[in-house]
């Protein structure tokens, strides 16, 4: 396989990623805007999300405001691992697809408006260790499927509308919580309602706790949010101040373009030139690479160390012209973006743009 095809296989994952996370934020419903960096530059530098090894495997999208559903989309992201979205409004039944997330160890749906049964399919989440869906509108019974993820380590299902037995298996889950529904725990079955709790509890102490907790939660979000809002007010403020701004999401000197809509270009070709030039990019945009195999040009025996040192210089190279190209597509409308969209360099996405 020649470097070339290791590039086009580097750029269609990018892209394929940002689609469907797009995908994604729009069915959420981000009524507040509190997501901005999301679009189709680099995946790797967005907020909320982490990547392993060229793959989404996080998503922490907790306390956002989001009113919206769950999209299919998601499932694109095949080795996702951790999915949180506790704490926001999100509405619909709980997705029979993802039962097609294999991959997911963590699943945090607390506190939203999800209604109907939790579906039988999700017991083929065999790497499932944390399953989290308290404070929803869940109803129906526990489904036995459950029992078939081996390695659940922490089960919680309180504050729903969930009726009927706990399967005795699931009380032997290191941790699990089933108070606040109509399920039979507790003295009428002879097995406590949440782990580490005693089966005869005082009513009244019991009602306090909940009351606490309660406050306590709702304080903690109260301190998120406005955490949150002094976090938007720097950036705003900061951004007065400032010539530039980052287009990436990087930590270091953050600089600015207008995007690009045919009537600017030389503006737009100085700013972006300086942006390129200080990610150390430039030479590349302007000059290009040579994607061939470098240890057949030159003769080289594959295994060698020179061959592999050639080969991880190469490999250097197509991940800084995929950084290369991601901020030119960024930086253009979505008028010009078709131009440049089968492009897979920044040298040949830049050249178009001339």
């Amino acid at each position: 396989m020649t470097y070339m095809k290791k590039s086009k296989n580097f750029s269609f994952f990018i892209y394929q990623n940002c689609e469907a996370l797009i995908d994604l934020l729009r069915a959420l419903n981000d009524s507040s805007g509190r997501i901005t960096d999301w679009n189709y530059n680099l995946v790797f530098s967005w907020s909320h999300v982490t990547c392993r090894n060229g793959n989404v495997i996080s998503l922490s999208l907790a306390s956002n405001g989001f009113s919206g559903t769950l999209s299919p989309s998601i499932t694109k992201l095949k080795f996702l691992a951790s999915l949180d979205f506790q704490d926001n409004s999100l509405t619909g039944l709980l997705p029979i697809y993802l039962a097609n997330m294999t991959h997911l160890q963590n699943l945090n749906l607390a506190n939203n408006n999800f209604r109907g049964p939790i579906p039988n399919t999700w017991g083929e989440l065999s790497n499932l260790k944390h399953l989290v869906l308290r404070g929803n509108h869940i109803s129906g019974h526990i489904p036995d499927t459950l029992s078939n993820i081996s390695g659940l380590t922490e089960l919680d299902l309180s504050s729903n509308e969930l009726t009927g037995r706990v399967p005795m298996q699931f009380f032997t889950i290191p941790k699990f919580n089933f108070t606040g529904a109509r399920l039979a725990c507790g003295s009428s079955l002879k097995q406590p309602c949440a782990s580490g709790s005693v089966l005869r509890v005082s009513t009244k102490k019991s009602k306090l706790g909940t009351v606490i907790t309660s406050a306590s939660c709702g304080l903690t979000v109260i301190l998120l949010i406005g955490a949150l809002f002094a976090y938007r007010y720097y950036r705003m403020h900061k951004l007065t101040h400032d010539v530039f701004v980052d287009v990436t999401g990087s930590s270091s000197s953050e600089l600015r373009t207008p995007v690009f809509n045919v009537e600017n270009y030389e503006f737009w070709s100085i700013r972006m030139k300086t942006i390129l030039k200080s990610h150390g990019l430039w030479d590349l945009v302007e000059n290009g690479f040579d994607a061939s195999d470098p240890t057949k040009e030159k003769g080289k025996e594959e295994g060698s160390k020179a061959a592999e040192e050639e080969k991880s210089t190469s490999a250097e190279i197509l991940i800084k012209d995929a950084r290369a190209l991601g901020l030119i597509q960024g930086a253009v409308s979505d008028q010009i973006f078709p131009r440049i969209v089968n492009e897979e360099t920044s040298k040949g996405a830049w050249d178009i743009l001339k």
